[in-house]
């Protein structure tokens, strides 16, 4: 049962996920307005933006223009979910877990950012250097690792 919860809230926030990919790069909010179509501007209904079904439901298409909607919603959603399984059978519900797969959340979002737009975000990348830094203090094992790989 776990790892279904792992699973469903992994796709829940591969969902938000998807929301950071479209508007970080378009300086947007991540909040306002709520989830719409990019080509009609309609809003998504709720039941319409449940992760990965609501795609499926769907058959990829806006249900108001008809308009296809990219595979990148549930690519996104469905690999948030996987690591969120992998990270629980690896790591448990620990702060080494959670710090580890928020992570490798962030790097599946600037990695998809920078494969659409080729640009790495600076609201990303200042804050994750911030992290990094505050998580060696957190975790010391970390230290030792983090200048392996730098060197």
């Amino acid at each position: 049962m776990p790892v279904v919860i792992a699973m469903f809230f992994g796709a829940i926030v591969g969902s938000f996920l998807n929301v950071c990919i479209v508007r970080i790069p378009k300086n947007e909010s991540l909040f306002f307005p709520s989830s719409h179509c990019l080509s009609c501007r309609e809003a998504v209904r709720w039941h319409d933006n449940v992760p990965i079904l609501g795609f499926l439901f769907l058959k990829g298409r806006c249900r108001f223009c008809l308009e296809p909607i990219s595979w990148q919603y549930p690519v996104v959603e469905f690999v948030s979910a996987l690591l969120f399984v992998e990270f629980y059978q690896r790591f448990g519900f620990t702060p080494k877990g959670v710090f580890f797969l928020a992570l490798t959340l962030s790097l599946l979002v600037m990695a998809w950012i920078d494969w659409k737009h080729r640009i790495l975000p600076d609201a990303l990348t200042l804050p994750g250097i911030l992290v990094g830094f505050l998580a060696s203090t957190f975790f010391p094992s970390l230290q030792g690792e983090s200048i392996w790989w730098v060197g």
